[in-house]
């Protein structure tokens, strides 16, 4: 994947938010959920505001102290991961233009780095995979499916 590749939240069958500035991911199909803290739960905001792997990139390196080398790194490694494990996917394959002002901007003042962790976590797996939250439309939870006509 290049740099200026775009990279958005493989909906439907993921939904994700940043509370408190860490990432909570939940892959409906598969039922496992995820934690991203940190510099993670940023990189997790700029994904879903579909963002080039140099503007997450560009965002931790704006709110976090450390070396240049060592940020891309870790955030090109976090973003092959998220990928991998079917969370994320390219923006540009699915040929959807950027969207408007995607850039990804975070305000705080910079802190001191940890190597962003993606924690994977199967316990909840069963209850997961139980309806409600595979009734929904193609916007994702909480837009319920209608119901349809028997044939």
């Amino acid at each position: 994947m290049s740099r200026s590749e775009r990279v958005k939240v493989n909906a439907p069958q993921v939904v994700g938010e940043v509370i408190d500035g860490e990432a909570i991911i939940v892959n409906l199909k598969s039922g496992i959920y995820y934690s991203l803290a940190g510099p993670g739960g940023l990189v997790w905001s700029c994904i879903e505001r579909q963002a080039t792997r140099a503007e997450i990139t560009a965002a931790v390196r704006a709110r976090y102290s450390a070396e240049t080398g060592v940020i891309e790194t870790d955030v090109a490694r976090l973003v092959d991961e998220l990928v991998a494990e079917g969370l994320a996917v390219p923006a540009d394959a699915a040929g959807e233009p950027a969207p408007p002002g995607g850039a990804c901007q975070d305000s705080e003042m910079a802190t001191p780095y940890e190597a962003p962790v993606l924690n994977r976590y199967e316990d909840m797996h069963d209850l997961l995979l139980l309806d409600p939250i595979h009734e929904v439309d193609q916007m994702g939870w909480p837009n319920v499916k209608p119901a349809q006509e028997p044939t």
